[in-house]
């Protein structure tokens, strides 16, 4: 005793077996229920740990407290259900109690079972060679799967772990709050340094673009100057070349533009074209002895 129908209505665990799971359901007639392991509710409400999202923490956790952090190993070992204790475990402490009991027991395996037979042989000679009256009663396991909990409210999962932290190390949580307020202070102050460095290199890249295209702009400005400066001079050396001509009474290549200039010239002007004249082809065929004229 208790049988399972008994140890349901006493909120007890079938017979002298661990626990399955810290969580389960309860059966009505018209309904059903899920019910913490009342031990476990006793412990944590004790120690000051417990609150009403336990259920949605044990839901999520699958009935183990073996990943819950902020809970003492003390009190991890102690609420292990029945797939986290070691069989042989088990097997021993109910040769243990055989002599004072008629009933056999239940044998779970949570292991990988590519080698079931093996395990389940040797755990019979072991029971046999150990005089136990029978190996086993039921051989239990767990579920190949997990279903997915859609009716697990995960903002409550979370706030239940920091309240069970708070609760095993007071201040706990209010330094890690700290901690990462620092931490998230020191990333923002780092990029906003590297924020004010890029924008600092963004100005030095316009301005030196800026200044590429001033340069631009100007070698534009005198090279346009420069063309028009060669413009000019062959337009000038057409004119001298056509007066020279027309200066040793070859009129034929002037066309009329330029016949028209010679014809209107003073005295005054074509002396100042024959001067200008003079010192181009000075200049033209010796550059470098050209002294008779100023530059």
């Amino acid at each position: 005793m208790p049988t399972a129908s008994t140890a349901q209505i006493l909120g007890n665990n079938e017979s002298f077996e661990p626990f399955t799971s810290n969580l389960y359901t309860r059966n009505v007639t018209n309904d059903m229920f899920m019910v913490v392991n009342k031990h476990l509710f006793r412990h944590l409400f004790e120690k000051n740990m417990w609150s009403p999202g336990w259920g949605d923490l044990l839901l999520d956790t699958h009935g183990s407290v073996q990943d819950i952090e902020g809970l003492d190993e003390h009190t991890k070992k102690m609420f292990r259900t029945v797939w986290e204790m070691p069989q042989k475990m088990l097997v021993d402490m109910a040769i243990d109690r055989a002599p004072f009991v008629d009933q056999s027991l239940n044998v779970f395996m949570d292991e990988d079972t590519t080698d079931a037979f093996g395990k389940l042989t040797k755990l019979h000679m072991y029971t046999w060679r150990m005089g136990l009256k029978t190996g086993m009663y039921y051989l239990r396991t767990p579920p190949p799967s997990n279903a997915t909990q859609f009716a697990v409210d995960h903002d409550r999962v979370k706030q239940t772990r920091l309240l069970v932290i708070e609760a095993a190390n007071p201040g706990e949580m209010e330094a890690r709050v700290l901690t990462a307020t620092k931490t998230a202070k020191e990333r923002m102050k780092e990029a906003s340094k590297k924020a004010v460095a890029a924008a600092l290199e963004e100005e030095e890249a316009w301005k030196l673009a800026l200044s590429a295209k001033e340069r631009a702009a100007e070698a534009t400005k005198e090279l346009r100057a420069s063309v028009r400066e060669e413009e000019e001079a062959s337009r000038l050396l057409r004119s001298i070349t056509g007066a020279a001509s027309a200066s040793n009474g070859n009129l034929s290549t002037l066309n009329e533009d330029e016949m028209s200039a010679f014809l209107s010239e003073t005295e005054e002007e074509r002396e100042d074209r024959n001067t200008l004249l003079s010192k181009f082809v000075c200049r033209r065929d010796n550059p470098e002895g050209c002294t008779a004229y100023s530059r």
